[in-house]
Order: C-alpha cells, then structure tokens, then sequence
C-alpha cells in the first residue's frame, strides 16, 4: 500500500512474510510517461517500508520485487496520484470542550491545508471490555458532542480520512485515548426525582387520610343489633302510656220543662184545643184531637 500524508513524500508499505518465507524486497517506482525505474532505498529501521518524493500533479506507478527461494516475485501497482492515496497523520491535541454540560471534544487538523475536505470517526467506550461504539462529526468541523450517559467515564479517541470530493485515501490511524468523565445531570435528575417525591408524599397523605376520605365516600353501615339492642334498652326506661284521645263536642241538652196544672186549667186547655181543631180540616181534626186527647189522658 502507498500513501502521502503531507502530498510531497509517498510511503510504500508491504509484508514481506506473507507466503511464510522471509524475502529480500526491493521498491522500484517511475513517474509520468517515462519507462525507466528507479530504485527506492528501505528505510533505516524497517524493512518493510520505503520513502521516495512524488508531487501533489504526478503521477506514479510503483512495483515490488521479491527475490528468494524457491521462486521470486514481483507486484505492481495501478497508476496513481498523490491526491487519491492520503493518509494523514492522526488527529492531534484531541481534547474536552470547556464550560460544557454535554460530552464535547475539540481537535485540531492533522493538514491544515486539507482542512476543509476532511471528515473525521470518534471512537469511544467504558471500559476495556466493551467494543469500541463510533459517532461521526459533521463535515469539516473538528468538534463534535457525543450522546452519552451521565455519571461515568469514557475513552475517547479519533481519526481521520479526506472526504472523497477532490481528495481521497484512507483512514488514518487512531489518535491518542483521552480519558473523560461525564457528570451527573443535576437537571435531568430532578425533573425525575421530583415527580417521584410528589408521587410519594401523595401516597402518605392519602394513606394518613384514608380513613377520613373512607368515611366521607363510602359511611359505615349502622350495626342492626347494636341499634336496636339501644333502642330497646330506651323503651324499657320509659313508661307507655297511650295518650288519650277525647273528642272534644258541644253537647246541647234539651231541658224538658214539667208543668203543674190544675183541673180547670186542663179543661180549659182542652177547650182551647177543640176550637183550635175546629178549624182544622175533618180528617186532620178528627186526629189531631184524638191525639190531643190521648195527650192529656196521660198527663192526667
């Protein structure tokens, strides 16, 4: 694989033990239309990796050859330029964002001249165990927040890579760990405490009034035999004496009003009556004085 990370050297990399045989590798490259190869030396502590000088307009092809037993080999590479094989330099000064409540990071560009058409992953996790969860920042920006919980720490790395509009390549490597830890979100937690502690005084205060409000909804039915063993008990400490009832009337008693006559007053009477039927008709005097009569019979 080759790449550049500052557009004017071009690194080379390879595995010289892929086929289980360690081989003598040596790097040729050749640049624009010409067919002459040129040798590239190994880098003085690996060798596995060689440098050589490309611009940001040429265009290079590169191949390998590896010599060895029991047969040599030899790869090449497509034609490239510098533009379309970059590979920053990781992401540097990865840092917290101050004065913040959220999980906020700061960096800066590993290429300032490639600002603007880099896009960067951030990589984070608890603990060691965990697998890496990753978060992309938006476009350009060498900041982002991450939506994390509250209360606990977290390992945080980034990297890098052009976004592929004009520039492209490959991801670069990660960056240092930064080690940070989220607070405790007073806010949030007592918007949830307080609906809590109001549920619960709720509870108190009902169950302290629970006897009353039962009372208040729903009275106690009245014991039959302890009513009416009070209301017995309050007969017998009584007399019962059933209230007259007398009706009250007027009364009007006719006096009867006996009269005292003498022999000469009857038959004076008598006359008088004889008279007084004369005038009568015959049937109604004949008894009326009959009845007359009869009247003075008894009284005599």
């Amino acid at each position: 694989m080759c790449y550049t990370s500052n557009l004017q050297n071009i690194t080379c990399q390879w595995n010289g033990s892929r086929y289980g045989v360690e081989k003598e590798c040596k790097l040729f490259y050749k640049t624009g239309l010409s067919e002459e190869w040129t040798e590239c030396p190994v880098h003085e502590n690996f060798t596995d990796l060689s440098h050589f000088h490309g611009d940001e307009s040429g265009k290079f092809r590169v191949k390998l050859n590896c010599t060895g037993t029991p047969l040599s080999r030899t790869f090449y590479t497509q034609d490239f330029t510098s533009i379309k094989i970059i590979k920053t330099s990781p992401p540097c000064h990865l840092r917290r964002a101050p004065n913040t409540d959220k999980l906020c990071l700061e960096w800066e560009a590993p290429l300032p001249s490639l600002g603007a058409h880099l896009q960067y992953e951030v990589g984070y996790r608890t603990s060691e165990d965990e697998a890496w969860m990753t978060a992309f920042s938006e476009g350009p920006k060498t900041a982002t927040c991450l939506e994390v919980s509250t209360g606990s720490q977290y390992s945080i790395k980034v990297r890098t890579k052009p976004d592929g509009s004009i520039y492209s390549g490959h991801w670069s490597d990660w960056s240092d760990v930064l080690t940070c830890h989220t607070t405790t979100d007073i806010g949030g937690l007592l918007l949830v405490c307080i609906p809590v502690l109001m549920s619960v005084t709720a509870v108190i205060l009902l169950s302290m009034y629970h006897n009353k409000l039962k009372q208040y909804f729903w009275p106690p039915v009245p014991n039959p035999d302890k009513v009416l063993q009070g209301f017995l008990t309050e007969i017998s400490r009584q007399k019962w004496d059933p209230p007259l009832r007398s009706k009250l009337c007027s009364e009007e008693t006719t006096a009867s009003v006996v009269e005292i006559m003498s022999e000469d007053d009857v038959s004076e009477l008598g006359k008088s009556l004889e008279e007084f039927a004369q005038l009568l008709s015959p049937g109604e005097t004949i008894s009326s004085g009959e009845q007359v009569a009869a009247d003075i019979n008894r009284q005599r």
